[in-house]
């Protein structure tokens, strides 16, 4: 019998948007080139359900590093990640009831967005902390993705509940890149960096409360399709299923970016 062939790791193209968004807006950086360079296609971006591999997605970062010569880049596009990049799952982040039901779905269908990372949760005191690994098979990760992801993270909770959000901590795996400033400004909780980890703690009581946006019906109807895309995500179905909820979602007057 022949050996299963491993797949790739994929991410969704949308989920580059803010990269490409953070190029335009804040370095004054056609990102266009850089995505040809890469050997990705930047009209991918647009299209429901789309996904680019993994190390063309890293290129993408590696040439954006170049072009801005900013260190703390992940940082900043983080920032500018909007729930619709992650097309269903930002809908369900969105709807959901608590920030705590939010995280947890991305917990469970981080997949979605991205194979090549895994999203989990343990619990400290009174604390939730969650963690983003490479997942296996990934190899070298670029140092910019878990900075991206928590900066991201952290964005997505201040957009679901107050600008006052913070983590009680975060520690970042890469590099010490210096400006700690800029981490203590965006962030607004104790931080370490090169701690070979990329994690942060919230509070329960802080994650609990209820979001005055959430709506519980909205929030389940799009888990429903979450779960299905999960299961279909490595049979290659996936770009059908996402245009098609979309299209509910767009026509319901549901969606919002």
């Amino acid at each position: 019998m022949a050996a299963a062939i491993r797949r790739e790791p994929t991410s969704l193209a949308s989920m580059s948007g803010a990269l490409a968004e953070t190029l335009v807006r804040h370095y004054g950086i056609d990102p266009v080139p850089l995505y040809r360079r890469a050997g990705l296609d930047p009209d991918m971006v647009g299209k429901a359900g789309a996904r680019y591999p993994y190390s063309a997605l890293r290129a993408m970062w590696e040439e954006a590093m170049r072009a801005t010569g900013d260190p703390c880049l992940g940082l900043v596009v983080g920032q500018n990640l909007r729930p619709g990049s992650s097309q269903v799952l930002g809908f369900a982040w969105l709807a959901s009831s608590t920030l705590e039901d939010a995280l947890e779905r991305w917990v469970r269908y981080h997949r979605i967005a991205s194979t090549a990372i895994v999203m989990e949760r343990r619990d400290e005191a009174d604390n939730a902390v969650y963690t983003l690994t490479s997942a296996a098979g990934v190899g070298r990760q670029s140092v910019f993705l878990g900075e991206a992801g928590l900066s991201a993270l952290v964005a997505l909770c201040r957009r679901a509940s107050t600008d006052d959000f913070s983590p009680v901590w975060v520690r970042l795996g890469r590099p010490d890149p210096g400006h700690r400033s800029r981490y203590e400004a965006w962030f607004r909780a104790p931080f370490a960096i090169d701690s070979g980890v990329n994690e942060m703690a919230q509070r329960h009581i802080d994650i609990r409360r209820r979001l005055p946006a959430g709506n519980e019906d909205q929030a389940q109807e799009a888990e429903r399709w979450l779960a299905r895309m999960h299961v279909r995500l490595d049979q290659g179905h996936t770009t059908t299923r996402v245009r098609e909820l979309l299209s509910q979602l767009l026509s319901s007057g549901h969606a919002t970016a």
